[in-house]
């Protein structure tokens, strides 16, 4: 599917972020959506147009920057045009943008609160800070699937006036049937939720992420354990490695 870390990266050691999102709260002004939709030439023609969801939030660091992700109708009911957005927030003017068709189906969908902006501290390099887009799919799924996953993190990077997506779809929370036993009431399921930090090493001029995932058994059978893996930045995107565990679901949003 969908398919986004500290001021100093010198000599620093790994850097575990808090990358909590605030969903329904953020909340976008009527004129931040109307520049948005101007800058991306989308207009109203009956429910073409009209917001699914929406987030904003002003940029912590400069205090100048709102920063937005809204998506619109189109004229399909299944598509709708996700955009992510920069904008000047005294004038309104759109500086930085994406935007990706979405095609909804039984595990992607959106809601009034499938998006959220997360602006933990992403220093990726010195003069590159990323900030997170968060999605929830409002969708219900299958009724006996065997692993699933939630709250997906995409990091942008703004390049020029475009905003790159770095991190595409990296899902913080994700579980899996240990013994394949759909159906079964008691089915040992195992969750994982997700921690970002940065390593001490970089690839291709942005630092490594270190990927902690803490896995409890439902039920609160055995004790919790933690795994970790690496991403690494390969000049476009960051990527694990061919071989990865179960809990590393990377599903860039609009792919």
């Amino acid at each position: 599917m969908t398919g986004v870390v500290r001021h100093a990266l010198a000599g620093a050691a790994l850097a575990c972020l808090s990358l909590q999102a605030v969903h329904a709260a953020d909340s976008c002004p009527g004129t931040v959506v109307a520049a948005v939709a101007q800058s991306a030439d989308i207009r109203k023609n009956g429910n073409e147009g009209e917001v699914v969801a929406a987030a904003c939030k002003l940029w912590p660091y400069d205090g100048k920057t709102m920063l937005s992700a809204i998506v619109f109708r189109t004229n399909d009911e299944e598509v709708k045009t996700l955009v992510v957005a920069m904008l000047e927030a005294r004038s309104g003017r759109v500086v930085a943008s994406y935007e990706s068709s979405v095609t909804e189906d039984s595990a992607v969908r959106f809601g009034e609160d499938s998006l959220g902006i997360d602006t933990a501290p992403y220093q990726l390099a010195q003069d590159a800070r990323a900030f997170g887009v968060r999605f929830r799919s409002a969708a219900h799924g299958p009724s006996w699937a065997d692993a699933g996953w939630e709250d997906e993190l995409t990091l942008f990077v703004r390049t020029s006036d475009a905003l790159q997506p770095v991190l595409r779809g990296l899902a913080m929370s994700s579980w899996h049937d240990v013994e394949d036993r759909r159906g079964d009431a008691d089915r040992r399921i195992d969750r994982a939720v997700l921690t970002l930090g940065l390593a001490r090493t970089s690839s291709h001029g942005f630092a490594d992420l270190t990927v902690t995932a803490r896995i409890t058994r439902a039920g609160g059978t055995g004790k919790p354990k933690t795994e970790q893996t690496t991403l690494r930045y390969d000049g476009n995107a960051y990527q694990g490695a061919k071989s990865h565990p179960w809990w590393m679901f990377l599903s860039p949003l609009g792919d």
